[in-house]
């Protein structure tokens, strides 16, 4: 077997554990379904899905802890990571923390540091203490990004991060609405 044709095999192979995994997710959702694996020149699977309308956001369940705001930024992290695409999904990880750092009124025309900064200055000293910092998950995912390695332990460790720091607002009761008005800012 030469290179050429090991390649394709693994493509397709590849494409069909995708199908599979996408039949047997659409099935667990209860979705009428249809999966299609095209081969040839080029190897394209695609799916469609027809749901109740309340569930047709979304196929992927995002962890409860992630916020609203940016749930489609995780979602679309986890399927790049599952296709193969993990610098995508890293990239996609990052964007989430950028947007979640600006989604507040003081810091939606800061430059991400410095929103981050904002943000991590007015959770409380407990809180920074015991859960991942977003400003630390920020620059790993940065430094994977900027090198363009695509790591996926780097994925894998801070989507874990992501997911923790925002259970963390679950357990101390914080609010996207209030956050940051109990204290006067320094800035």
């Amino acid at each position: 077997m030469d290179y050429a044709d090991a390649i394709a095999e693994l493509t397709t192979t590849c494409a069909q554990r995708v199908a599979d995994a996408l039949r047997d997710l659409l099935e667990r959702k209860h979705l009428y379904q249809s999966v299609r694996v095209t081969l040839g020149e080029s190897t394209n699977v695609e799916a469609a899905a027809k749901a109740p309308k309340e569930r047709a956001a979304s196929v992927l369940d995002v962890p409860r802890e992630i916020p609203r705001q940016v749930a489609n930024y995780y979602s679309g992290a986890v399927v790049a990571h599952q296709c193969g695409q993990t610098l995508a999904g890293n990239f996609l990880l990052r964007t989430l923390i950028e947007q979640w750092g600006r989604s507040f009124p003081p810091t939606a025309e800061m430059r991400v540091e410095a929103a981050l900064d904002w943000y991590y200055s007015h959770l409380p000293e407990d809180f920074r203490q015991r859960f991942p910092s977003l400003r630390k998950v920020y620059e790993e995912l940065s430094s994977d990004i900027h090198a363009a390695v695509g790591d996926a332990q780097v994925f894998n460790d801070e989507s874990a991060h992501i997911v923790k720091h925002f259970d963390a607002w679950r357990v101390y009761e914080l609010d996207h609405a209030t956050f940051g008005q109990s204290r006067r800012d320094s800035d």
